[in-house]
């Protein structure tokens, strides 16, 4: 598959004074989380990106997800059910929000957090952290060179009458590589947007439902299809999502309109 070759190199980040470190009090077991990736998972479950033991938690109880505006905490399973305890940020009950140095954290009553940035932690701890940040001992992910764009896979002629906008992308939902669909409605992408975490560009909730099947192809495989919807002009635009691992490991993800399918079931059930 032949996509788009344009592209940029987005290094990776190390440690630096802008980051936010997670500080977590679960039950009696402490954890310190720099906040480095593009959305983490929280909860009971063993497959959880931030694992929390106490029995008060949720197996999917909330997620992290990076936006252009800084990280935001989200109750509950994307395309679920909130969590069984809530998420209070700073003594109120939240369903997302907009996270900051400083805010205190509630999951259960015996797990919370706080939010601390890089500069507000002694130097003991930052060397402590950076020395894990770069064994990779921590739960976050270790600096890379670049993001390499796909290498040409078919001709583009496949897809030169292609409804669906194709787009690959790594583990942690970074734009590697695109195609265009022909169709209208589907959003378009360019050069702009690519080494860029997918929440940097879709709706918040479209996003998370795309991060949770991009870990679970990560870790089971197969082809994983789910329908979905995203703003347009004022109304959902109804969309089926395709997720399968490219040879490479990273992941192909295919994006059809299905507006017309949805409006025929609809007129069939009334």
């Amino acid at each position: 598959m032949k996509l788009n070759q344009e592209r940029e190199i987005h290094p990776l980040n190390p440690l630096n004074s802008r980051q936010f470190i997670l500080l977590l009090q679960d039950g009696e077991r402490q954890k310190t989380i720099p906040l480095s990736r593009s959305f983490y998972s929280i909860g009971r479950d063993q497959d959880r990106d931030i694992q929390l033991s106490h029995p008060g938690v949720s197996r999917y109880h909330a997620s992290l997800v990076c936006l252009s505006n800084g990280y935001q905490i989200i109750d509950g399973e994307p395309g679920g059910r909130l969590s069984r305890n809530g998420v209070h940020v700073n003594g109120k009950v939240i369903k997302k929000k907009i996270i900051k140095a400083g805010d205190r954290i509630v999951f259960c009553k015996n797990v919370r957090g706080e939010v601390k940035d890089y500069l507000s932690i002694s130097q003991e701890e930052k060397m402590d952290l950076e020395h894990s940040f770069y064994s990779g001992n921590l739960d976050c992910l270790t600096p890379s060179d670049s993001y390499v764009a796909l290498e040409d896979e078919a001709e583009s002629n496949l897809f030169s009458t292609c409804p669906d906008l194709f787009i690959k992308v790594d583990f942690e939902g970074r734009l590697l590589s695109f195609q265009n669909g022909n169709d209208a409605e589907l959003p378009r992408l360019s050069s702009e947007h690519l080494g860029r975490p997918i929440s940097k560009f879709f709706p918040v909730n479209f996003s998370l439902n795309l991060f949770k099947h991009i870990r679970q192809v990560e870790k089971n495989g197969g082809l994983h299809s789910f329908e979905t919807s995203l703003p347009r002009n004022g109304n959902p635009l109804f969309c089926e999502l395709r997720i399968f691992s490219a040879t490479d490991h990273n992941q192909i993800i295919i994006i059809r309109n299905i507006n017309q399918r949805k409006s025929l079931e609809k007129k069939t059930q009334d």
